[in-house]
């Protein structure tokens, strides 16, 4: 089924409501998690936040279980997925469909 998260080397416990009583935990990808993302939409964002979320006792979700989960619950996951990854700072640069002009973005 699942690995428990004892067993993991990085998880994270990711708090899913203001009163902390919802919770999940999540492992850090590895390269083939990373790799097997074929897109951008929900479904991929699902398949791999079931591939990410760990077994632990009282949690909110385990693997295969994102479904269950709300949609700003699953946006706390994949940040923190983010963050894991990538580090608290998101920055890019985006072309404006309307004026096709580069624009910079940087927030964290």
């Amino acid at each position: 089924m699942g690995t428990p998260a004892a067993t993991l080397g990085s998880t994270r416990r990711v708090t899913l409501d203001p009163a902390g009583r919802r919770w999940a935990v999540i492992r850090e990808p590895t390269g083939f998690d990373e790799e097997s993302v074929g897109g951008r939409g929900t479904l991929d964002a699902l398949w791999l936040l079931d591939r990410l979320l760990v077994i632990e006792a009282g949690s909110a979700a385990g693997p295969g279980a994102a479904r269950t989960l709300t949609i700003p619950e699953r946006d706390l996951l994949l940040i923190a997925v983010w963050r894991i990854t990538r580090g608290p700072r998101i920055a890019g640069t985006l072309t404006c469909d309307s004026c096709h002009r580069p624009f910079d973005y940087d927030f964290s």
